[in-house]
């Protein structure tokens, strides 16, 4: 295979996230001793950072093999990403209003269905994973503008430039 990562290694590592990302939510947010699955429970962002680079590779490596105009990778990409989080946060609002009693502003239902989380607090957030679908969906409108077939290297280059001066 001349791939640099296999589909079934990018499976494997993906699964590999997933455990450490749950194992790290179970061990400090679902029990109050936090040496509770210690050493696992602290790998969440280890989880976290292999999720972002399989995402990042698994665009790169379709943006090298195919001819890609920006519209198309919207098109293509968007709503993959949007209608499962669109369904997700329905759900949500609706559960918040009928069984909690929530009433949410328009600006942030809004903001919500636009796939802007400006905090992530377990506690007082709407959901407060939803961090990163705002950084998976910030990445996916930057890449398709700064990616480069000819120079990939200066792409990821412009991406970590442009990550650093926004936040």
């Amino acid at each position: 295979n001349k791939e640099f990562f296999p589909i079934s290694t990018t499976h494997e590592l993906k699964g590999l996230a997933i455990l450490t990302i749950i194992f790290g939510h179970i061990g400090y947010f679902l029990i109050s001793d936090h040496r509770f699955l210690f050493p696992l429970s602290v790998l969440s962002g280890v989880g976290v950072d292999i999720f972002l680079f399989l995402s990042g590779y698994g665009i790169l490596e379709s943006a090298i093999k195919k001819d890609t105009k920006v519209i198309d990778f919207y098109r293509k990409r968007l709503p993959k990403l949007f209608i499962p989080f669109w369904l997700v946060i329905f759900i949500i609002f609706l559960l918040d209003f009928f069984i909690l009693k929530i009433n949410y502003s328009w600006q942030f239902i809004v903001q919500a269905f636009l796939g802007f989380f400006a905090n992530a607090n377990l506690f007082n957030s709407f959901d407060s994973p939803l961090w990163y679908f705002t950084l998976i969906f910030f990445y996916y409108l930057i890449f398709p503008l700064v990616f480069s077939k000819k120079y990939p290297w200066a792409s990821a280059i412009g991406i970590y430039i442009i990550s650093y001066l926004i936040v």
